[in-house]
């Protein structure tokens, strides 16, 4: 495994992006890094990323709900409420965001 892989792999095991909705090479960034089933809490991520205000933001499993988001003041910055249903299992989970038509995506433990 070259270097590059190594870090790819490490950054998309951390639940960071390796893309933009731009195509440039700058990554988003999410926060928080994960999340673990049985948490009682309610989870709201922050993804950030150059010009991100105003994108849809979907998810590829039904065990997963995008309850809202929302713009921040600055253009970088998503706000998106999640809900989990009871019987998610651990694991990596496929966002989309989508904006202008342009793409880009980020995995999330």
């Amino acid at each position: 495994m070259d270097i590059r892989s190594f870090f790819k792999t490490i950054l998309v095991s951390m639940g960071l992006a390796a893309g933009s909705l731009t195509g440039n090479a700058a990554p988003l960034r999410v926060e928080p890094p994960m999340w673990w089933t049985g948490m009682q809490t309610p989870l709201t991520l922050m993804i950030y990323g150059e010009n991100i205000i105003g994108s849809n933001v979907t998810v590829d499993s039904p065990l997963i709900t995008i309850k809202e988001i929302h713009n921040a003041q600055s253009p970088n910055y998503l706000f998106v409420d999640l809900a989990f249903a009871d019987d998610i299992t651990p694991g990596l989970y496929k966002f989309a965001i989508e904006k202008d038509g342009k793409q880009s995506a980020f995995e999330y433990r």
